[in-house]
């Protein structure tokens, strides 16, 4: 239990407590654990529902410590970068909920920053901005995935779009709202799914 949940939280950097009681909640013990052990640590920042959103909600966010991101690699094997608790906290919350949803496991996953080391970056032109947030290997299919949180361009959409096509099968995008995920449509997004943030101080 202990390494699976370490494992979830190298793959997706930050996790909300509200959403991972919901999509784990066998894991809540074992992370008031890691909270003893010093694995873990819990922030409660304000965060916003769209990207566009001026309301901020108190949330509790769980991240790895420096210890546990040592215990993580050395149970996973793989790398298990530091995460900025100042910015895109809200976006990356949600691509670990999109993974979550289409029930990507941790080790069927590469994320943006193992793809901008891969030098996939080059395949997709103009440096990591259009890199999908990560790719999942699903079914003998390679699915790129991204998370709108409100803030993208309808240019900075087209442009991930097409470099999508160069590295991936397909692509799946999410957006916190149904108007967003309309708005993603629209630009020529087939397969969007509404994944609002998990938002709120867990009890």
């Amino acid at each position: 239990m202990k390494s699976y949940l370490l494992q979830i939280l190298a793959t997706d950097g930050v996790r909300s407590l509200v959403g991972l009681s919901r999509a784990e909640p066998h894991l809540m013990r074992t992370l008031r654990t890691c909270l003893r052990e010093g694995l873990i640590t819990v922030i409660r920042p304000g965060l916003r529902p769209t990207g566009y959103s001026r309301r901020e909600i108190p949330t509790d966010v769980a991240t790895l410590t420096l210890a546990g991101r040592a215990e993580a690699e050395q149970c996973w094997g793989r790398p298990a970068p530091a995460v900025s608790l100042t910015r895109e906290v809200e976006h990356r919350m949600g691509v670990g909920e999109l993974r979550t949803r289409l029930r990507v496991r941790p080790d069927a996953w590469t994320s943006a920053v193992e793809l901008h080391a891969a030098s996939l970056a080059a395949a997709t032109g103009n440096g990591g901005r259009r890199l999908p947030d990560g790719l999942a290997d699903v079914d003998g299919m390679r699915l790129a995935l991204e998370y709108d949180h409100g803030r993208y361009t309808a240019a900075q959409v087209r442009f991930k779009q097409e470099a999508f096509t160069r590295i991936a099968d397909d692509a799946v995008w999410a957006a916190p709202t149904s108007r967003r995920a309309q708005w993603l449509w629209r630009l020529g997004c087939e397969h969007v799914l509404i994944v609002p943030l998990p938002l709120g101080v867990w009890e």
